[in-house]
């Protein structure tokens, strides 16, 4: 399915709603963000992207400090949570903000979480306008049913796990260390593979491709 096919079908599945939902999910490095940017050049006038990295939580040195404090208190429960990706994300937030956006319009982000630098500092203006605009959403993890209640459409793009570990590095390499991007790998290996492995049978349309170009639809 070319790009043009895909921001179609989207249109005509989501035509009788003002402003409909778009999830675009799928492994790091699966080429949810330059999918999003695509659609965008093909979707109604004032149709927006808000992305779930920009809810981080912690940032890299203090996402490492935690974990190793709930390693050293032998709590193992306290080190499964700090060591799930899931959790390194404040899904309420996103899930409010992108309620509010559909709403309102309109809002402002600030000590958002800048993918670029690896710091929460940055300030994000989102706006949503015009007939039959969609918000896309980009987003590892929006595909559990709880998550499903704020969308109206899913998009999953599948791609190979180790496809999705040598992207990440390519992207990340320029701030993090190797070892920091292995532990990383061997994290997402254990919690995000399971999860999208999980809820990808729910989703309204599966993406497959090996590159971030969208090649096939199911």
């Amino acid at each position: 399915m070319s790009l043009q096919g895909l921001a179609n079908l989207l249109k005509g599945r989501t035509k009788e709603l003002r402003h409909a939902t778009v999830f675009v999910c799928g492994l790091a490095g699966a080429g949810k963000t330059t999918l999003c940017h695509g659609l965008i050049e093909l979707l109604p006038s004032g149709s927006t992207i808000l992305r779930q990295d920009w809810f981080t939580r912690f940032i890299t040195q203090e996402r490492l400090a935690r974990i190793a404090s709930a390693r050293d208190s032998g709590d193992t429960i306290a080190l499964e949570r700090e060591e799930n990706p899931f959790n390194w994300h404040d899904l309420g937030a996103f899930f409010e903000c992108a309620e509010r956006l559909v709403r309102t319009g309109g809002l402002v982000l600030r000590g958002a979480f800048d993918q670029r630098t690896g710091r929460k500092d940055a300030t994000f203006s989102v706006k949503l306008g015009g007939s039959s605009s969609l918000l896309l959403c980009d987003g590892i993890y929006l595909l559990h049913p709880l998550a499903r209640m704020y969308s109206d459409q899913v998009v999953f793009i599948d791609i190979p796990f180790e496809t999705s570990v040598e992207r990440v590095r390519g992207r990340d390499g320029h701030r993090a260390s190797d070892e920091y991007l292995r532990f990383k790998a061997g994290l997402r290996r254990k919690h995000d593979l399971p999860y999208a492995t999980k809820w990808r049978k729910d989703t309204d349309i599966v993406m497959r491709g090996t590159s971030p170009r969208v090649d096939q639809a199911e």
